[in-house]
């Protein structure tokens, strides 16, 4: 891969973008630029030029684009030429949030996609038309989103319907544009009004048991299992299945192993898909498995496998490009992440120790992601609980700000970030 800035577009692009610099990515002379809605610290440390784009317009196709075209622009307008200059102070702003039309003759980059477009093909359609995309190809991203895909390939799953059941006690209803557990609900609990189900809603018969998942990487010969994975919610009463954390390396016995394998396997030759992905699953008492859904891109669980072991994006690269797959090996051990949630409106002051993604002095409304945090442990139960604990006690340390203007629900970006962030101490 050579002769293109890469730039990096996800809702939280964090820790994707440091997946990708821990490659050595997008090689020397070549900047990384990201696209998010957060802007934390930790990602404008990572990268050579940033741009917010809100969480409501990561479904706009031309939103999307405008905000790739911006950073990209930015970036050149900011950016030394050959030779290394000083770091300067502030960065350069352009509102990229609002109703910006894409260029008609833009900049070419490679764009890779995080979380935030999973239902959302006409973003991948467009991105795939104006740049060199290294995530699956838009027909594979589509097909892999379709509710009923594990009914077609004769993966066991639970009954997904495209109407509601007449009696839909004991059903979920889902958005297939949804992710992180934000757009589920109890079928017989979720408003017709629900803005999020519009148009693309399904029904899903829910399951109980543990959620787990399968990271893998479709390549042009089958696929690569990365590792499988412990999911846990953090629930609260208008969302009953927050994503809350998830821990690398759980060991759910060598029989559904090889059934996550074999679906997703399955799923690799049906739809074409390339490059990282997870196969989410439940698995009931009685150890059976139950395929949920397929998100068709870098999950969560990438950054879990590459604190350890670096060169996991180097493996999505090359599968998306169809090259030969570098060697890789898993480290030893597990390593969880927990999400911590703003319990009241509050500012983000002095960072603790623990936390990533954080924003100091972002103002935070009650309920929005305020930080994630890290543990590892030489088993997956141990690393969950440590990730938890330690989650826990910075919750109960939060404290309530009461003054100024606060982000809606869901977002967290202060105005400074709101434009093109150059980070000058990169050529310094």
């Amino acid at each position: 891969m050579a002769g293109a800035p890469l730039v990096v577009v996800a809702a939280s692009a964090r820790a994707l973008a440091e997946c990708v610099r821990r490659a050595g990515l997008p090689g020397v002379g070549l900047p990384l630029l990201a696209v998010d809605a957060f802007g934390d610290d930790d990602l404008l440390a990572a990268v050579d030029g940033h741009a917010h784009l809100a969480l409501s317009a990561l479904r706009r196709a031309g939103a999307v684009c405008a905000a790739v075209d911006a950073v990209l622009a930015g970036y050149a307008a900011a950016a030394p030429g050959d030779a290394p200059r000083a770091p300067a102070a502030g960065g350069v702003s352009a509102d990229v949030s609002g109703g910006v039309a894409p260029s008609a003759t833009p900049a070419r980059a490679d764009v890779l996609l995080g979380g935030g477009f999973d239902g959302a093909p006409a973003v991948v359609s467009a991105l795939a038309a104006r740049h060199r995309l290294l995530n699956a190809p838009p027909d594979a991203w589509a097909a892999a989103r379709d509710p009923l895909l594990f009914a077609r390939l004769g993966i066991a799953a639970p009954d997904s319907r495209l109407e509601a059941p007449v009696d839909q006690r004991g059903w979920l209803r889902k958005d297939g544009r949804g992710s992180a557990g934000l757009c589920v609900r109890p079928a017989n609990l979720a408003s017709a009004d629900d803005e999020f189900d519009r148009g693309t809603a399904y029904w899903q018969r829910r399951i109980a048991g543990t959620p787990v998942s399968l990271l893998f990487c479709a390549h042009r010969d089958g696929i690569l299992p990365i590792g499988i994975n412990r999911q846990w919610c953090s629930p609260v009463p208008s969302l009953p299945f927050r994503f809350g954390g998830v821990v690398s390396g759980f060991d759910p016995g060598m029989a559904v192993r090889a059934s996550l394998i074999a679906s997703a396997s399955r799923i690799t030759a049906a739809t074409g898909l390339r490059g990282l992905a997870s196969l989410d699953a439940m698995l009931d008492r009685h150890g059976g498995v139950h395929a949920i859904e397929l998100n068709p891109r870098p999950t969560a669980s990438v950054e879990l496998y590459d604190c350890a072991a670096p060169g996991v994006m180097a493996l999505h690269v090359a599968a998306v490009l169809g090259a030969p797959l570098p060697g890789w090996q898993a480290a030893v051990g597990s390593r969880a992440l927990a999400l911590v949630y703003a319990g009241h409106a509050m500012q983000a002051g002095q960072r603790p120790a623990a936390a990533a993604d954080w924003r100091r002095g972002a103002s935070v409304c009650a309920g929005a992601p305020l930080c994630t945090v890290h543990a590892s442990a030489p088993d997956a139960a141990a690393a969950m609980r440590r990730a938890r604990a330690l989650a826990g006690r910075l919750a109960r340390q939060q404290r309530p700000y009461r003054q100024g203007a606060v982000i809606g629900p869901m977002q967290a970006a202060p105005p400074e970030s709101q434009g093109f962030f150059y980070n000058s101490s990169k050529f310094s």
